[in-house]
């Protein structure tokens, strides 16, 4: 028995989260790269207290996400390829604030996950599986929005900004891409489309620009 009172836990390969009914946070195991949270380097056998407020909890290797009940979203510990998301490479001993207006978290060993209030997926640390979901293999060291399988989805021209615009007032917009000739003459051409577009004409292949 470690103890009683707990709502929550997370464990990762070499450190163990958990996350009590008052919101407190407690962090034990390995602690070679400040994963713990409790500003030392010291691995620790049995519960120490990280912080108050805090509602989720996800175990990455060697470094830790915590959602607070504001919303706002902290990581510490390992820094490697950029997965606390603060925008650096440089390890955390403490909790740092990634940014806020966030609902769900999940970490892996070298990436992070976050879904924001919108129903928008976040990413960020190390990508050379695709893991982050953007459509690239390149590493990010902040939050970048994951494009879901169908390419559909808000176009968030800002990402930085918080978009509380609800879904229905959002307005369709269809991006079309397409390539003309071969490798000796070669087109690319892309369309962009805003307002009132019948989607389920495109669908068939009868969707057509004229006086859109």
């Amino acid at each position: 028995l470690i103890g009683s009172g707990y709502a929550a836990i997370a464990a990762n390969w070499k450190h163990s989260l958990a996350l009590r009914t008052d919101g407190s946070l407690w962090a034990w195991g390995s602690n070679e790269f400040g994963q713990l949270g409790d500003g030392t380097t010291t691995d620790r056998l049995s519960p120490v207290l990280i912080g108050a407020g805090y509602a989720a909890i996800a175990a990455g290797g060697q470094h830790s996400l915590a959602l607070k009940t504001d919303g706002s979203l902290w990581a510490w510990g390992s820094n490697e390829f950029g997965k606390l998301g603060d925008g650096t490479t440089t390890r955390r001993l403490s909790p740092v604030m990634v940014g806020i207006g966030f609902a769900a978290i999940a970490a892996g060993n070298s990436h992070s996950l976050a879904v924001k209030t919108d129903g928008s997926v976040w990413a960020w640390g190390d990508n050379i599986n695709g893991q982050l979901g953007d459509g690239t293999y390149a590493r990010r060291g902040s939050a970048a929005l994951v494009i879901n399988d169908t390419r559909t989805g808000i176009l968030d021209l800002d990402p930085a900004a918080l978009n509380n615009i609800p879904a229905s007032a959002v307005p369709r917009i269809i991006m079309e891409a397409r390539k003309l000739g071969g490798l000796v003459s070669l087109t690319l051409g892309t369309n962009i489309y805003f307002g009132v577009i019948d989607l389920g004409a495109l669908a068939t292949g009868t969707f057509s620009a004229d006086g859109a």
